[in-house]
């Protein structure tokens, strides 16, 4: 029994404890069926189990077991409801007497029996009987083959058509990134009166924070337009990072979102247990923190809760940004990082999550969530404690 070269050898399996009768058997079926099968021989249910795992083990196909009901030990039924278990495509045939006929409707129920032969049996019959099961075997394994070419043609279909819908859709925002990023540099340019406005009033502390945070959101906005640029022509951008402590950047991100008025009927909690450096843009921290307090404010019901979480671990710093919303259903929970998929109706794009999951992947970090619907939504970001980057 040597493993083939190519295709795998297929085999027919005789089981009789009377050798002459097995003989007889197999020299039968040999002459008939010698230019596609080889033909194996068993004096018994044990011998057989094993005959049929090691040509499995070779690589070759056993496509039927033809078996005697009345042996020593275990009978016929019992083998091939055995084999049946193993090897559920497995063409079994019973031999049995008309006294056998209960064994055979057992073996019809319980091991998948394709056909039973009453002896004694005419030999053309049986050779015709044999012929019709293993055409109908090759024909079912044809069938399966073709379903299963059918199924990854599909799917490659579906892949490639999935592609080139999100490649029309980037090709899309970048023609609109490239004119609204012309349009809002060119309005933003009155922001540069905030100068203006401290230099007019250098003694108030307050107004000077009002127009530096009126400056840094500009540079955020205009970061932002260029993020979007940036994921348009699938392109990873590179940042310039500074070491920060992430508390700082949080109180910052949160800060941005007092003047957020659904966040303001909003309870947001701080929770920082550990105080990080990190070598991070603070500005695309800010951007991503922002984006997962809004989420979870659009997600949640007036005076709900939102905590931000800081913790720590032996290589990352972490931060969640937990509340108590209605929650993501499971069959959304891949979906939700896709580009342009949204929940959130004419009020979202979708590509919130993706240009975070991008800002994360540039600072060698992660994202990723934990829901359960009716309980609430955790977003957590994990950021290396120490640089891993050589750029500037």
């Amino acid at each position: 029994m040597e493993q083939a070269n190519h295709l795998p050898r297929r085999y027919i399996v005789c089981v009789d404890d009377d050798r002459a009768l097995l003989e007889g058997l197999t020299q039968q079926l040999d002459a008939a069926f010698a230019d596609t099968h080889e033909i194996e021989g068993a004096e018994s249910a044990s011998e057989a189990l094993h005959v049929v795992e090691e040509l499995y083990n070779l690589g070759s196909v056993v496509e039927m077991v033809i078996s005697d009901q009345v042996m020593p030990g275990m009978k016929g039924d019992e083998l091939l409801e055995v084999l049946h278990q193993r090897y559920p495509e497995m063409i079994t045939v019973m031999l049995t007497g008309q006294a056998g006929l209960d064994s055979a409707i057992h073996a019809i129920n319980y091991a998948g029996l394709s056909r039973y032969l009453v002896k004694p049996w005419n030999d053309d019959e049986f050779i015709m009987t044999i012929r019709e099961l293993l055409a109908k075997y090759r024909l079912e394994q044809e069938n399966k083959r073709l379903f299963r070419e059918l199924q990854t043609a599909y799917q490659h279909l579906q892949e490639a058509q999935e592609q080139l819908i999100h490649s029309e859709k980037l090709a899309i925002v970048g023609k609109l990134t490239a004119g609204i990023a012309h349009e809002i540099r060119n309005q933003l340019t009155i922001l540069g009166f905030a100068e203006v406005i401290r230099m007019a009033v250098p003694d108030n502390k307050q107004v000077a924070q009002y127009v530096q945070n009126i400056l840094d959101t500009r540079s955020r906005i205009l970061s932002i337009v260029e993020e979007i640029r940036q994921f348009a022509k699938n392109q990873t951008q590179s940042y310039e990072k500074v070491q920060i402590s992430l508390v700082n950047v949080a109180n910052t991100a949160l800060s941005i979102m007092t003047y957020d008025k659904e966040a303001k009927r909003r309870s947001i909690v701080k929770d920082f247990q550990t105080t990080p450096i990190l070598t991070i843009n603070p500005d695309k921290i800010i951007q991503v923190i922002i984006n997962l307090v809004r989420n979870a404010v659009q997600a949640t019901e007036e005076n709900g809760t939102i905590t931000v979480v800081i913790t720590e671990n032996d290589s990352h710093a972490i931060l969640d940004v937990i509340d108590n919303g209605h929650g993501i259903p499971p069959e959304l929970m891949e979906d939700i990082w896709k580009p342009f998929f949204t929940t959130k109706g004419e009020l979202g794009t979708g590509l919130g999550l993706d240009i975070c999951r991008r800002i994360l992947e540039g600072h060698h970090g992660r994202i990723y969530c934990r829901s359960a619907v009716g309980a609430g939504t955790t977003f957590t970001i994990e950021l290396p404690l120490e640089d891993t980057t050589t750029e500037a």
